[in-house]
């Protein structure tokens, strides 16, 4: 699916589950949408290490996302949204791009950064 087409589609839903990458969390929130977000672990074998777990985490403080760390969790969250209870819909004029800016800040920095060579205790 070309990336427009997926935003498009993603503005018409009233719900949107991913996991904790960051660009499916932004294009949700362009698109409108405070996802629930699923971060994938790498106690599971999902992923190398937990950056998404601390990322979603933190989103989740901010009050950008949902956050689901287990299924009774999701269930929950998407119960509320089913039901009315709350609303997955990011207010019009709500500083998404200000985020996105931010965070482009912070990925430029840690691109800057030297790499480490030989990784942990080397």
């Amino acid at each position: 699916m070309a990336y427009e087409d997926m935003v498009n589609a993603m503005r018409a839903v009233d719900v949107i589950v991913c996991h904790g990458g960051t660009g499916s969390i932004v294009s949700s929130r362009l698109a409108g949408i405070r996802p629930i977000v699923v971060p994938r672990t790498k106690a599971l074998g999902e992923h190398v290490d937990d950056h998404q777990v601390s990322f979603a985490r933190r989103l989740a403080r901010l009050g950008q996302v949902d956050l689901a760390e287990s299924e009774e969790t999701l269930h929950e969250l998407l119960d509320a949204v089913m039901s009315g209870r709350t609303d997955s819909h990011v207010p019009h004029g709500v500083a998404t791009n200000d985020a996105v800016r931010r965070f482009e800040m912070l990925a430029d920095a840690l691109a800057a950064r030297p790499a480490r060579r030989g990784g942990p205790g080397r």
